[in-house]
């Protein structure tokens, strides 16, 4: 599951950026709400070079690729309860775990980072 989301997380973006889209669309989620998503932007690219790359040296854990999925999981989750519920709070949160998501796996897939 980890080489497929490695290989194929171009359309996975795309198709996540997509829904988060229409989501914001519905919602009518503010201009605010953008300085969170850069905090989220820079924390995920932190978080990647100081646990893939400084500290376990170009290797992902299975532990790492099962919070990864979970992050996955809930941004589905909350996009989908926002097109639900319509409210503003599921739509950040939705937008904040996705940016960690994709931002995550497209740097596994750049510094082409293995699973031990």
């Amino acid at each position: 599951m980890f080489n497929f989301f490695k290989k194929n997380i171009l359309y996975i973006m795309i198709l996540v950026i997509i829904l988060e889209l229409l989501s914001c669309i519905i919602t009518d989620i503010r201009f605010e709400s953008f300085l969170g998503l850069i905090c989220s932007f820079v924390f995920s690219i932190l978080i990647f070079f100081l646990n893939c790359i400084v500290l376990k040296k170009g290797f992902i854990s299975d532990k790492d690729v099962f919070v990864l999925f979970g992050i996955g999981l809930i941004s589905l989750v909350c996009c989908m309860i926002s097109f639900i519920k319509k409210d503003n709070g599921y739509t950040f949160l939705s937008l904040l775990t996705s940016i960690f998501f994709i931002v995550e796996f497209f740097l596994i897939k750049k510094f082409d980072i293995k699973k031990e």
